[in-house]
């Protein structure tokens, strides 16, 4: 038997089980039931919607208990105008779900009779095999949408930790530079270092020059200038700057193996 919401297996199963001539599967729409599948020798309401107080299936939805008429046309809780126009004289119906009736089955009869135990207990049997293969629709489609949800938070802690990866890379970043500028404020001298590496990697520069800036940097490694303490260079870079704002020059010469001699010269 399927039991799926569309009931197609319930409404034939109650056919064969009970005999019926027709069997419908209605499911409950808010304030309306609406007659989602039927299994019956003629067409009776498949697709349509009542107001669940004026049909047989919602009273059984809104009492949550069986309804069994032996003739329709005895019972006050049929709607005459929508059942003469059918083959059907006597029927019983059973909810989907008792405790929160999500629907109800149905089974019908030509004649008018009365529905035995056996077949109302068969019957909500059926009912009661419709309520499981919907609540484990609706679970699997919870659990479905409980998947996503958590495939969708690690997806955004994946990239919460690259966020936070990032800046912590981007403050270690700005702690060193602020330790360079701290340092070479302190420590100008090392600018030579890094300048004379700069000129000596040129290779345009005359070979005057480059044995003149190899004396720098031998001389200011001798020094002492690749120590911990040497700085990277800012500060004859900002002195550079500084004196080039005033028009002027940096300019340096040997000092005949006492190490470099820079010249400052500023305009008058």
């Amino acid at each position: 038997m399927t039991c799926a919401p569309g009931g197609r297996g319930a409404t034939t199963d109650t056919d064969i089980a009970l005999r019926a001539e027709g069997a419908s599967f209605v499911l409950r729409e808010g304030e309306l039931c609406y007659y989602a599948e039927e299994d019956a020798i003629s067409a009776l309401w498949q697709g349509m919607r009542f107001p669940m107080s004026s049909c047989v299936s919602g009273w059984v939805m809104q009492n949550g208990a069986p309804a069994i008429v032996d003739d329709i046309a005895l019972d006050p809780r049929i709607p005459l105008d929508v059942y003469r126009p059918t083959f059907v004289r006597s029927m019983a119906m059973v909810p989907v779900n008792a405790r929160a009736p999500l629907g109800a089955l149905g089974s019908y009869w030509g004649s008018a009779r009365a529905a035995t135990a056996y077949e109302l207990t068969l019957l909500q049997a059926l009912a009661d095999g419709a309520a499981l293969a919907m609540e484990t629709i609706a679970l699997r489609e919870r659990a479905d949408d409980t998947q996503a949800r958590l495939t969708e938070l690690e997806a955004a802690t994946r990239e919460l930790e690259e966020r936070h990866r990032a800046l912590a890379d981007s403050q270690r970043q700005n702690d060193s530079l602020n330790e360079l500028l701290a340092h070479d404020l302190r420590s100008p001298a090392a600018g030579i270092l890094l300048t004379a590496t700069a000129r000596l990697r040129d290779r345009d520069i005359p070979e005057r020059d480059r044995r003149r800036w190899k004396r720098v940097l031998c001389s200011r490694l001798d020094d002492g200038g690749a120590s911990p303490s040497a700085g990277r260079g800012l500060g004859l870079t900002f002195c550079k700057l500084a004196v080039e704002a005033h028009g002027g020059t940096i300019q340096v010469r040997d000092n005949e193996g006492r190490g470099s001699c820079f010249s400052v010269l500023l305009p008058a």
